[in-house]
């Protein structure tokens, strides 16, 4: 029994991996696009699970963190003087109480 769980866990582990490798055969047109994807899978497989580990303890030991709400807040800006005009007096359309 144990080797079957051991065989599931190691293909779906192995499995994207084989994809990733297959893809530089049909996928880069040069060898430096090939070069520069490889490199770019290399950094992938080794920090990938380290990366969202660390992305994931970061959320959470920052869930209740509101700090950046200030990020909204709004500033007035300073009133302009305005030149009075002689004429009849046009009523507000907006009420203030």
């Amino acid at each position: 029994m144990e080797f079957w769980v051991i065989l599931s866990f190691s293909s779906v582990m192995i499995l994207p991996v084989v994809y990733y490798i297959l893809v530089v055969v049909w996928q880069p047109r040069g060898l430096q696009e090939r070069v520069q994807y490889l490199t770019g899978l290399f950094i992938y497989v080794i920090f990938g699970s380290f990366l969202n580990i660390l992305v994931l303890l970061y959320a959470l030991w920052n869930m209740n963190n509101f700090t950046w709400g200030q990020t909204r807040k709004v500033v007035k800006e300073p009133e302009m003087e305005t030149e009075k005009v002689i004429g009849p007096r046009v009523p507000d359309l907006v009420h203030t109480t």
